[in-house]
């Protein structure tokens, strides 16, 4: 068939009659979100709220429904940390806007002044049933009351308590507890991955109670029943929010994870606008199910015959609702996570809690402070939940002394002899090392270790650990040694141990190798733990594809490979045709206008460059060459692919990617299943609004509900994004241009590429995440291109 002009279909393209429209004006989300209700007599819709600040005088907040967009907004904001988050502080923007927001509702500077003075506040949140108020519940109030007061407290802790009040809450005089239960709830195919005997361990060793057995996987008539005949004091759930269970499940059987989200889901919040969170438990048959409201309230107050001092909430999601309704209803206090955490920081942030909780005489705030204080929690925010006020027993000790008195108790020499003790006794030592191992992860300073943690389980300091790590690459070998005293109740070593990259067998393998890594723990010269386990080093051009090695896609972007310049040199003709100026450039986004909604100048780049590849130097599509690890795929540098004239989908998407980075527009990489693909922001000033949050799903549609980002996984790295919504938004507003480049093997025009790219995005279940190339190298550290000599030119 005869083709249209490129020129006629430009202008068209250009003009918006495309897949790539111009950005709609909206109202701006803040200014929906962020209006104050009218301070009057208290009527239908409208709560009010107690704050409580340490030494201050007490005041009222009253807020509106209205608030329900303010509150998704900050929670979409904070589960979306890890784009904007550096080095654990909120940059500008989102501390400017938290301040805006709160000031809004009632805490103008004078306010935040006093709490960041006082260093405690409490929120007093009312509770009646779950779909009433559960704004104010969801609502992040730890995160917004720390950064906007940031500056002024100077790193000094800011510690948010919510006292839930409640009309059916039974609130007994605390007293110091006597037993304590962990419940392991991983049923199904959950528990084929997951194991809980080092949380059992860390949970009793730091309590020091009584322990009280519950079966592994209970029903919840099993979990009541147990709970009313042994009345355990402190209870500990481990294992799934019905959000990540639902997921995980879903891999492995996406027909039984249906039947758990499907009839059996929870129903919706008031207008549909929320869904409730759960917790994961067995059903009669063992099957998983969700278990909600009603249900686990009774079950954990042994319906209704005890009234436990601490219920910890260790599972995604379960801060704002589930933690919440087992203070409202079931126990004195609470601990949840506000959305998703690292395993490895939750597990600290425990051991240092419970250890300072028993050092303090079981005082729970206090405890909360020190553990807080203790434990980098990586922007993650843990929720307290009272059932009475905590402020009325706070003592006035300042931090740094009730810090020393916990560091005391655990600096101080052993109660007894530990000589007599077998090692596995006093250390609990936890190794998984990762399968395969890629000189990418080395480069990018990845950890090599999924985990690597040393728990004391006896009390005082225990001197003399030494640990050494040594990887043999062939005839040489990479060692890692260091030796330290263990105070706290738990050292997490597997973000420390790194390996030198100078072995230049490592930079110069070309097939896989297997070898073995040594890790030996010693403990006052004595081996407590010696293991030699095998892994597979990857040639250096070989990626697989999994989650984590996926994320470092970037390293295998070559911009200054010379194959790259030659396309550029090729595209410069028919940049200065399509401009009609022999004076024409790649000159990225400088000569665009983001205030005009004007992109031509990007597009025709890109289009140029497409119009070399096509017409200088054409390619032919070829399967990848031949590797020997499962799901691995030897990837071609830019070089490779065009003196060989061929390449695979991702191939190609690593070369159109390589030459926009070239040029200075910043790439993008589409991951799908089985397949991948690149595309462009076409302005700065689109994918900085992205990045900071500022533009949200919900502005097209105005529904909560897409705001709700927990049936998607939290990213672990800033520079991917596996929001499948956000994603196809932003492609749809045509701030992102997505291009299908296996179709320039079969000669097919520039925006006929991009229309495939649309509708390559059309199915969720099939994609994966969408890499942004110039994120990777903003990170810190960057991620660079590896050092494979030809691509360098």
């Amino acid at each position: 068939m005869p083709k249209k002009a490129i020129s006629s279909k430009l202008r068209m393209r250009v003009r918006g009659r495309s897949k790539i429209p111009p950005v709609e004006t909206t109202v701006p989300l803040q200014a929906a979100a962020a209006k104050a209700p009218p301070q009057t007599t208290i009527g239908e819709g409208f709560t009010t709220l107690t704050v409580r600040v340490l030494n201050r005088p007490t005041y009222t907040l009253i807020l509106g429904t209205e608030f329900q967009r303010t509150a998704m907004y900050w929670q979409f904001v904070l589960s979306n940390r890890i784009r904007w988050l550096r080095d654990g502080q909120a940059p500008a923007f989102v501390v400017t806007k938290s301040v805006e927001d709160l000031k809004a509702i009632g805490f103008d500077a004078k306010r935040l002044a006093e709490i960041a003075d006082s260093g405690v506040v409490e929120i007093e949140i009312p509770y009646t049933v779950e779909s009433v108020g559960w704004e104010f519940r969801i609502f992040p109030w730890e995160f917004l009351l720390g950064t906007a007061t940031s500056e002024q407290r100077r790193g000094s802790p800011l510690i948010v308590v919510r006292n839930i009040r409640s009309k059916t809450s039974k609130v007994a005089a605390p007293h110091s507890p006597r037993k304590a239960m962990v419940v392991e709830s991983a049923p199904g195919i959950l528990g084929e991955e997951y194991s809980f005997e080092s949380e059992q361990k860390l949970v009793h060793a730091n309590l020091a109670l009584e322990e009280v057995k519950c079966p592994t996987n209970p029903t919840v008539e099993e979990l009541r029943k147990t709970i009313a005949d042994r009345r355990p004091d402190v209870i500990h759930l481990a294992g799934f929010d019905s959000h990540q269970g639902i997921r995980e499940i879903a891999e492995s059987d996406p027909d039984e994870a249906a039947r758990i989200g499907g009839p059996n889901s929870d129903p919706l919040m008031a207008n549909g606008e929320h869904e409730w969170d759960g917790y994961i438990m067995a059903k009669s048959t063992g099957t998983p199910e969700v278990v909600i409201d009603q249900r686990l309230a009774s079950a954990i107050s042994g319906a209704g015959k005890h009234l436990p001092l601490l219920v910890s909430c260790n599972f995604y999601n379960s801060g704002p609702r589930v933690a919440a309704m087992i203070a409202a209803e079931s126990a004195h206090a609470s601990i949840g996570f506000q959305d998703e955490v690292d395993d490895r920081a939750a597990e600290e942030f425990f051991a240092n809690f419970y250890s300072a909780w028993r050092a303090l005489k079981w005082d729970l705030l206090q405890a909360f402070r020190v553990a807080l204080n203790a434990t980098p929690m990586g922007g993650a925010v843990i929720v307290l939940w009272s059932a009475r006020s905590l402020l009325t027993r706070v003592s006035k000790k300042p931090l740094h002394d009730v810090r020393q008195a916990v560091l005391a108790t655990r600096t101080k020499p052993p109660s007894v002899d530990l000589s007599k003790f077998d090692s596995r006794e006093v250390l609990d030592i936890v190794i998984k090392i990762k399968d395969t191992l890629n000189y990418s992860l080395l480069q990018n300073n990845a950890d090599l270790f999924d985990q690597f943690t040393i728990r004391k389980l006896k009390g005082g300091v225990i001197r003399d650990v030494a640990v050494e790590v040594t990887l043999y690459v062939g005839t040489e070998n990479s060692p890692y040694y260091c030796t330290f005293d263990i105070e706290q109740p738990l050292v997490n070593l597997a973000d420390k141990i790194r390996f030198t990259l100078t072995s230049a067998l490592m930079r110069s393998i070309r097939e896989s190798v297997n070898t073995v890594i040594s890790v030996k723990v010693s403990w006052n010269g004595k081996i407590c733990r010696h293991d030699t386990q095998p892994i597979k080093l990857l040639a250096i051009d070989e990626w697989v594809d999994t989650p984590e090695l996926d994320a470092y896609l970037p390293s295998f972007v070559f911009p200054r490979d010379r194959a790259v310049a030659r396309v550029i040199d090729s595209a410069q003709r028919y940049l200065m045709a399509l401009n009609d100026d022999s004076n024409a450039g790649f000159d990225g986004y400088q000569n665009s206008d983001y205030s005009k909604q004007d992109f031509e100048t990007v597009h025709l780049q890109a289009l140029a460059i497409w119009s070399a590849l096509s017409y200088d130097l054409p390619l032919s599509y070829i399967n990848p060459p031949p590797t020997f690890t499962e799901s691995s795929q030897r990837l071609r540098t830019p070089t490779d692919v065009i003196e060989g004239r061929r390449g695979t989908c991702i191939d190609l998407a690593l070369l159109l990617a390589a030459c926009l980075e070239y040029i200075g527009i910043y790439p993008v990489i589409f991951l799908l299943t089985d397949h991948a693909f690149p595309g462009y922001w076409r302005s700065e000033e689109e994918r900085d609004e992205f990045i900071e949050v500022k533009s949200t799903p919900d502005q097209r549609t105005g529904e909560l509900r897409s705001l709700d980002t927990r049936d998607t996984p939290m990213p672990k790295n800033s520079w991917y994004f596996n929001n499948y919504k956000e994603v196809v938004e932003l492609t749809r507003r045509g701030s992102l241009v997505p291009i299908e480049t296996v179709w320039l093997t079969q000669h097919e025009g520039f925006w006929e590429a991009v229309d495939e790219g649309m509708n390559d995005l059309r199915s969720k279940r099939e994609f994966a995440m969408m890499i942004d190339v110039q994120a990777a190298r903003s990170a810190h550290p960057p991620v660079t291109p590896l050092p494979i000599l030809k691509a360098e030119s």
